[in-house]
């Protein structure tokens, strides 16, 4: 991609990535939009821009994760929903005592919910590959930009009154931490390659100022959001640069340190956040109905119904319904743990893929950061290290790949991954 290119091309994407987050983090349905004009965005880039090799441990999964979640809306022969879903195929079967015999059906219980997931997911695919295409040093601005912007609404919010927690534009305050968090370590990096930079020393000197007050405004207002998984999720992933930070001559300490991150963070977060996130935080955790645990619970009930091709992605609220003991009264629509509720979803198989490709994305980074640590781009690359740990942290409570603005977030952060070294390391 040529220069002139590029910076039009974030320039765009910081619009639609604001447009997104606007409207309530993309749950709202103006939000839809945002899909429409990314696609729009990226076509003339890849014609126009140069090519930028994808490996195959990348493109595979890449490409086959949207495919078999499109293979959830195809309608199959009974038989063999049969032998690839048979508690799907239970169902429909006792529906012919009422209904006619139905002789095709999709893997997904509600292809309408997975058909709309599938278009947001090959958004974010789309996003992923031309972040690859972008110099690392440029790539995270869009994230960084939005960020800032919604970190200082955050606050206003906060100190103003005008609601309990920090949201910014989302509607959970959990998912507005979230996407801070994601762009939290690249502030911080960011500063550090400007640091480590001798060209232009005066602009480097402004940006990093600029840098190091967003990283201000954005951890100040991760606080303000009062949620205790999101400041968590965010000093984990502060904690493993720190790790990574350690010279390559030390790697036992390397390993020590990663080891003690969680116990780290977990001491820090029950000494530094104020006394509202702590709070909070000890609410989510206790077992009874409608707690964290009890959703969780009910969750693995349903695991072995769609283990092998999962129930279709967004269809968790259908698919409890068989199983579930609790809350029939309620709205249950997450998991508030997207690794289990991927898993239900997915089933083994999608759930695999997604695992492979997250391998592939985050070890060219990883192996940039342990080489060349001190360098501008081991700096670059531990910052997305540190947001994509930040965001597998919070997954484990919460909900995050289903909203739009924050899946475009990750994206964004995974590409940068996969191409943060000095020439595309995969």
């Amino acid at each position: 991609m040529t220069k002139a290119i590029e910076p039009l091309y974030l320039l765009g994407l910081t619009l639609i990535l604001g447009y997104t987050a606007w409207h309530r983090g993309g749950f709202a349905p103006e939000a839809t939009w945002a899909l429409l004009a990314l696609g729009l965005l990226s076509l003339p880039f890849w014609l126009l821009g140069r090519n930028a090799r994808v490996s195959g441990k990348i493109f595979w999964p890449l490409v086959l994760l949207p495919l078999y979640v499109g293979l959830q809306l195809v309608p199959l022969p009974m038989p063999l929903l049969k032998v690839l879903a048979p508690v799907r195929w239970e169902h429909l079967d006792a529906l012919e005592a009422v209904l006619p015999p139905v002789e095709y059906a999709a893997l997904s219980l509600v292809p309408a919910e997975t058909f709309a997931l599938l278009l947001t997911l090959l958004a974010a695919a789309l996003i992923l590959l031309t972040m690859r295409k972008i110099r690392p040093e440029w790539a995270a601005l869009p994230l960084l930009v939005i960020a800032t912007l919604e970190a200082l609404l955050g606050i206003l919010q906060y100190w103003h009154g005008d609601s309990a927690a920090a949201t910014g534009t989302w509607r959970n305050h959990s998912h507005y931490a979230n996407f801070l968090a994601m762009a939290l370590p690249f502030a911080l990096m960011y500063a550090v390659a400007l640091a480590r930079s001798e060209k232009h020393l005066r602009v480097s000197t402004l940006a990093g100022v600029a840098l190091i007050g967003s990283s201000a405004l954005i951890a100040l207002a991760i606080i303000f959001s009062l949620s205790g998984s999101g400041f968590i999720a965010a000093l984990a992933g502060v904690s493993f640069m720190g790790v990574l930070q350690i010279d390559r001559k030390h790697r036992a300490w390397q390993a020590g340190g990663a080891l003690l991150v969680l116990l780290l963070t977990v001491t820090a977060f029950l000494v530094l956040p104020s006394d509202p996130v702590v709070v909070r935080f000890a609410g989510e955790a206790k077992f009874g109905e409608g707690s964290r645990p009890a959703i969780w619970a009910e969750t693995w009930k349903v695991l072995p119904d769609h283990l092998v091709a999962g129930s279709g992605l967004g269809t968790l609220q259908s698919a409890l319904y068989r199983q579930s003991d609790i809350m029939h009264d309620r709205l249950i629509d997450y998991a508030h743990n997207d690794w289990l509720q991927l898993l239900v979803e997915l089933g083994v198989v999608g759930f695999g893929l997604l695992l492979a490709l997250l391998l592939a994305l985050i070890l060219p980074a990883l192996k940039t950061a342990l080489r060349y640590p001190k360098s501008v781009h081991g700096a670059i690359a531990i910052g997305a290290i540190g947001s994509l740990a930040a965001v597998a942290i919070h997954g484990f409570y919460n909900f995050n790949v289903y909203a739009p603005a924050n899946l475009f977030g990750m994206a964004m952060a995974a590409g940068i991954a996969a191409r943060s070294g000095p020439r595309s390391t995969d």
